[in-house]
């Protein structure tokens, strides 16, 4: 971890445990003299309030929130954070030498190493039929467009139900579809867990020998 000196945090969910892992990582790292890049996503903007990630900014933290999640809920603007978009996302992943995602659902905090995969999902919370997993689309397909970045996406078991959908809501199917065709339009590869009818869209097994890049994988 020594050799990263600049190092990007992604928190995307608004659970006190993805938060309380934030925190507890982001002090450490600046306790280590690192320079920290951090994104809110999702329903991760909801903890812009949190006092604890005040006093990171107040130490030096970098604070960027997603802006169209924060309109989403009804976060206002503020001095405090730069509200910003996808092409900020991109920059700090390219820009910095390790990127570390918070899940909700593990204690365990992991320092990899440069961009050999970046987990944009969250535990999903909210009860709508896609959960998070069509809004995760809309992020990595903005990345591909926006930015340079060699986006390979890949799609797990949890993921790869959302295209079983449809017959119970076939406009959440077409709008992923869109998503993922902009995303290989971009040079992006879609890669699944397991093979399906389901999905609408060329794809490549992951025990297919990937290529190269940024590895953003969901559920």
């Amino acid at each position: 971890m020594a050799e990263f000196q600049k190092i990007g945090l992604l928190l995307s969910s608004d659970t006190s445990s993805s938060a309380e892992n934030f925190v507890r990582a982001a002090h450490q790292l600046l306790d280590n003299n690192h320079n920290l890049y951090a994104y809110l996503l999702h329903t991760g903007v909801k903890q812009f309030s949190n006092p604890a990630i005040s006093d990171l900014v107040l130490r030096g933290l970098h604070l960027h929130i997603c802006s169209l999640a924060a309109e989403k809920q009804g976060i206002p603007f503020s001095e405090k954070a730069v509200f910003c978009g996808l092409g900020t996302l991109a920059s700090i992943i390219r820009n910095t030498g390790s990127f570390i995602f918070f899940p909700s659902v593990s204690d365990k905090i992991e320092f990899p190493g440069p961009h050999a995969l970046v987990t944009l999902a969250a535990q999903d919370t909210s009860g709508h039929p896609a959960g998070n997993t069509l809004e995760t689309l809309r992020v990595a397909a903005g990345l591909a467009q926006l930015s340079d970045l060699t986006i390979n996406l890949q799609l797990h078991d949890k993921a790869l139900s959302l295209f079983e959908l449809n017959t119970s809501h076939p406009e959440l199917v077409q709008e992923s579809t869109q998503y993922l065709h902009l995303l290989q339009e971009a040079g992006g590869t879609l890669f699944l867990t397991r093979e399906t009818d389901a999905c609408p869209i060329p794809y490549d097994l992951l025990s297919t020998a990937q290529k190269p890049g940024l590895y953003l994988e969901i559920g």
